[in-house]
């Protein structure tokens, strides 16, 4: 019973040292930008949160100039920003498919937007499912966006216009 013990609280702070360095490391988010002339923005953001840290998710875009378009990383607490065209655009988060051997159809999640001249969008994802395999996609209104996306950074690789 003893060893079973020493061997959970192992694990556990074994696990907190190994997720304690994931997350993003770039510039904390300070304020939205003003989109292009004929162009929208959308802001996809990851709250910061202990389970589900160590999972980092791809975010691709689809639209009628870009086709799987890798735009970012979404990683524990970050955020990326997004310039869009007008019209009709889908943006998927999904799981990098080296982790699941390809098969992304249940690792992912799209939201689609009709994406207006001037105007900002946001997308708060995070962990869905048991298992992190499938990412959860939430498209929020901007004060909520505003509140919470506050707390987040961009990862270290981003490919933003930020």
């Amino acid at each position: 019973m003893i060893h079973i013990k020493i061997i959970s609280t192992s694990l556990f702070i074994l696990t907190a040292v190994l997720f304690s360095g994931c997350g993003a490391k770039g510039p904390q988010f300070t304020e939205f930008q003003k989109p292009q002339e004929n162009n929208g923005i959308v802001y996809v953001y990851r709250p910061s949160h202990f389970v589900g840290g160590g999972v980092d998710y791809n975010i691709y875009v689809n639209n009628s100039t870009m086709h799987n378009f890798l735009a970012g990383e979404l990683v524990n607490g970050s955020y990326t920003a997004i310039p869009l065209p007008i019209g009709e655009s889908k943006i998927r988060i999904n799981l990098p498919s080296s982790l699941f051997l390809g098969i992304t159809g249940k690792s992912s999640n799209t939201a689609t937007f009709d994406i207006k001249s001037g105007v900002v969008y946001c997308i708060k994802g995070g962990i869905g499912e048991i298992g992190a395999s499938r990412p959860s996609i939430e498209i929020v209104d901007i004060a909520t966006c505003k509140s919470e996306i506050i707390e987040t950074r961009m990862p270290k690789r981003a490919r933003s216009s930020e």
